[in-house]
């Protein structure tokens, strides 16, 4: 029997679709990348134009003036006062409502993945859950308390499952060290590879 061959608009709808995932990531990245130009661009423009008022920005010196900026934040936020005044900011941002849920979600999946010293998870791993030989990437975090040692009587370790597209939901699970296979992927990469649905595998991410 002979392959049906697709029909006209099933094989339009697959071009279309085949040029919508190159395009969007394309413009996406691009986007962002003249934004951020921008902005810099302007920010720069109206701080020196506070002491020379005819000088002009060369297009792209903000970006720079961007970097410090977010340089400048992150060395504010770091020391006792800069925290405390950011804690004060979140929990303001926290009672707006709809902005309170994108902002939640956001940081904590930036937490998550983009965390610079991995102090969030240890280790991605692979264990049997909800069932046996149904596989899940989970992240290592620590080793059960006390209690959970006592009532468990093995050495028991804390493994976060986190859902798909959605990383900030998950289940807590605690399984023998022999249950648990610990994987070559950085933690980072298991973030992304969670969020993509399965998509931004270690070796796709490695290519872009």
């Amino acid at each position: 029997m002979t392959k049906k061959k697709p029909t006209q608009p099933n094989t339009i709808r697959k071009i279309f679709f085949t040029g919508l995932a190159v395009v969007t990531p394309t413009s996406l990245t691009l986007f962002l990348i003249y934004w951020l130009i921008t902005m810099g661009d302007q920010m720069a423009q109206w701080v020196l134009s506070n002491f020379v008022p005819d000088a002009k920005v060369p297009m792209g010196i903000g970006i720079f003036a961007t970097a410090l900026i977010i340089f400048g934040v992150g060395l504010f936020v770091s020391n006792y006062l800069g925290r405390k005044i950011y804690e004060l900011y979140e929990k303001i941002f926290k009672k707006i409502p709809v902005a309170n849920h994108i902002f939640g979600i956001l940081k904590k999946v930036i937490d998550m993945v983009l965390s610079p010293d991995g102090a969030a998870f240890k280790k991605a791993v692979l264990v049997e859950f909800p069932r046996k030989e149904c596989w899940m990437i989970g992240f290592l975090s620590a080793e059960g308390s006390i209690e959970i040692l006592e009532k468990t009587k093995e050495n028991v370790f804390a493994v976060f499952i986190p859902t798909t597209p959605n990383p900030t939901s998950g289940v807590l699970a605690y399984f023998p060290l022999k249950d648990i296979k610990i994987l070559d992927m950085t933690v980072e990469e298991a973030g992304k590879l969670i969020i993509s649905g399965g998509i931004l595998t270690p070796e796709v991410a490695k290519k872009l």
